[in-house]
């Protein structure tokens, strides 16, 4: 009984943090419609410290992949937190956090088909993501924009090719879903400017970066159900 308590206590850790997030991006969305937006930019690190603080609860610091996803995440808090005020300084904390990511899919063991694959459908997703976008980008913004969509596409590749079982599906699921945000980022600030981007944008990062800190914990007890 008592060897169960930590374990419950940690369930209900993440569960909490998940809860914040999820309340806190649901206030976000409405201050965002509404006369209160006042409300909205204090709700962001709110939200965010939410999904940082469910990697730790899930352990992060006990393995290479959880402080590599930990690193990524607390750079998603800080490009939530300035990339509002400075979009190549929130930017490039994203490119970092996506090199974090990548660096954790890569102490997974990998699957070379898988990762031909994924890599061969990421190619084309972002090559007609960049022919739509890149006419729509200033000139000032196109090599970081570039570089950004370089890094996140490898990303999503490595996702792909490293994971496997239960733990690398909601691995694929969060950087597929992540990479999906941001095409809307991508929409919000270069093609089509209003809030009804970030309907979608919004909920769907934010579930991305739950997943990845969930994907912490869900690791750690696959590699522990390995025989032997």
């Amino acid at each position: 009984m008592s060897a169960s308590r930590p374990a419950a206590f940690g369930l209900y850790a993440r569960a909490a943090c998940a809860v914040v997030t999820g309340v806190s991006v649901g206030l976000m969305l409405w201050a965002g419609q509404t006369h209160h937006r006042a409300f909205f930019r204090p709700l962001v690190p709110v939200a965010s410290s939410g999904f940082v603080l469910l990697a730790v609860a899930s352990g992060a610091h006990r393995t290479w992949y959880g402080r590599l996803v930990l690193l990524g995440l607390v750079f998603c808090w800080i490009g939530d937190v300035i990339g509002p005020g400075n979009f190549a300084a929130g930017t490039l904390s994203f490119l970092l956090g996506h090199i974090a990511f990548s660096g954790a899919f890569c102490t997974r063991s990998p699957s070379w088909p898988r990762l031909g694959r994924t890599a061969l459908g990421v190619l084309v997703s972002s090559g007609a993501l960049f022919v739509w976008l890149y006419p729509h980008v200033p000139a000032e913004d196109r090599l970081l924009v570039v570089a950004y969509l370089v890094v996140i596409s490898l990303m999503v590749v490595l996702a792909g090719g490293f994971s496997r079982g239960r733990a690398g599906g909601l691995i694929v699921t969060a950087a597929v879903l992540f990479y999906v945000s941001d095409i809307f980022v991508a929409r919000w600030r270069f093609v089509a400017p209003g809030f009804v981007n970030g309907l979608f944008c919004y909920p769907i990062y934010y579930t991305a970066c739950v997943l990845f800190a969930y994907t912490i914990a869900a690791s750690r007890q696959q590699r522990s159900a390995r025989p032997g």
